[in-house]
């Protein structure tokens, strides 16, 4: 396996390159750009195949609304259809093999934090809306627990750092709150394991 890394900030622009990680050779790789700049993107690596969607994000001007697709063994990438609402620094986690759930972020018409959630269906290439969070989140995480349903933690909300902690259940396409962690985190991390 290799670690696709793209976009960000270098501390004046943001940044369209990409480059690959190989573990076993512990070396960097320069890959093809992508279509355009992102900072504060969501990726997740499509299961099943060796590619990786990178989602939304800030070009320097704006927040976006795109995504696109790279393909690692003919290291390009492949624009795909528009999200309904700008994100940067939303959550992106696999649902199933064929769909990825998006949450959160800021941007949208209001430039604002945001509750709102869209799936994207990789065989039919269109994103749905499903319901929104219980909480605005900007700067947060999720991560897809053992049961398939997907824990969204922490971020800010406009007003504060966040110490709530919702559940997603893709079957019901419903959101319940859980106990909320023991510190508010803004930016957190997280892993199942």
């Amino acid at each position: 396996s290799r670690i696709l890394v793209v976009g960000g900030y270098d501390g004046s622009s943001e940044l369209d390159t990409a480059e690959m990680y190989d573990p076993k050779t512990q070396a960097w790789t320069s890959v093809s750009p992508m279509s355009t700049k992102r900072a504060d993107a969501a990726a997740v690596v499509l299961p099943g195949s060796a590619q990786a969607m990178v989602i939304g994000g800030h070009d320097g001007t704006s927040e976006l609304n795109s995504a696109e697709v790279f393909d690692a063994h003919t290291q390009t990438w492949t624009i795909v259809p528009t999200m309904s609402t700008k994100r940067a620094g939303s959550a992106a986690v696999q649902l199933s093999q064929l769909q990825v759930l998006v949450t959160g972020g800021y941007g949208g018409s209001s430039e604002e934090m945001l509750d709102s959630a869209e799936v994207y269906d990789v065989s039919t290439q269109t994103w749905s809306s499903v319901p929104p969070m219980l909480s605005k989140r900007y700067c947060h995480d999720a991560v897809m627990l053992p049961d398939a349903q997907v824990l969204v933690m922490g971020g800010f909300d406009g007003s504060g750092e966040l110490d709530t902690a919702e559940v997603y259940d893709p079957h019901s396409q419903t959101w319940s709150s859980v106990a909320p962690m023991l510190s508010r985190r803004w930016g957190p991390a997280a892993a199942c394991y």
